[in-house]
């Protein structure tokens, strides 16, 4: 992992889960006694949920759902102070903001006048 808590790369992460895969399996395998594959895959589940928990920011025992809130409410965040939006702009707010800035970049790219916004002078 990267140092200083920063956010790990995709490589990284992928590695990280494959590790984690690996080591459960091999543990699982090793110690065969009173488990099954329905066994394997609550550990596996359990794992990966609690790593992908760490990385978004929920509680280490989040569920799926809240991981999903988590990671889009980060998502959304980024992508909105990207584009100039407030933190807690939503999806259509953002999805806005993105197209009218490649409307105004092609509109130059051409040497055309954008269309003015309802409301606002020409």
């Amino acid at each position: 992992m990267t140092e200083n808590n920063t956010s790990p790369t995709p490589e990284e992460m992928g590695a990280k889960l494959d590790e984690e895969i690996k080591e459960t399996v091999q543990d699982w395998a090793e110690n065969p006694q009173n488990t099954d594959f329905d066994d394997l895959d609550r550990r596996i589940d359990a794992k990966v949920r609690r790593t992908l928990a760490g990385w978004v920011g929920a509680d280490d025992n989040a569920d799926w759902r809240e991981i999903g809130l988590k990671a889009d409410a980060n998502t959304r965040k980024a992508i909105a102070s990207w584009v100039g939006a407030d933190e807690t702009a939503d999806w259509p707010t953002i999805t806005g903001k993105v197209e009218n800035r490649i409307r105004l970049n092609i509109a130059s790219l051409v040497h055309a006048e954008p269309k003015a916004e309802p409301g606002t002078e020409a």
